[in-house]
């Protein structure tokens, strides 16, 4: 419920945070989800786990690569990797964090 509620789209990409938390292998599962829907090439989902932040991301187009993507988004706060169709990645001190910033992040290295 809460992914249908809260996800944010922008143009192809799509961003949901769960302020709730939700466990690592459902974010991938839902990941891959959102990654089926008509007109979406790159997902980012994370949770508040514990005192942590944590991401999946999926991409389905070559000039989006999900690894390295997730690794510009997370410099300096956090750390990711994975794999050109997806990544995963944390924030350990989320202290000062503020997702509607790491969103905009996002959404600026994927718009270059």
């Amino acid at each position: 419920k809460e992914l249908i509620e809260n996800t944010q789209y922008h143009d192809r990409i799509a961003f949901c945070y769960f302020s709730e938390g939700c466990g690592q292998n459902l974010l991938g599962i839902l990941a891959d989800y959102v990654l089926t829907l008509i007109e979406i090439d790159f997902v980012v989902l994370c949770a508040k786990n514990d005192q942590k932040i944590n991401f999946s991301s999926r991409s389905e187009v070559l000039e989006w690569d999900a690894s390295s993507v997730i690794q510009k988004a997370l410099e300096d706060i956090g750390f990711g990797g994975g794999h050109a169709e997806m990544a995963g990645g944390v924030i350990n001190d989320i202290s000062n964090c503020d997702m509607e910033l790491i969103h905009k992040k996002f959404i600026s290295i994927l718009g270059n």
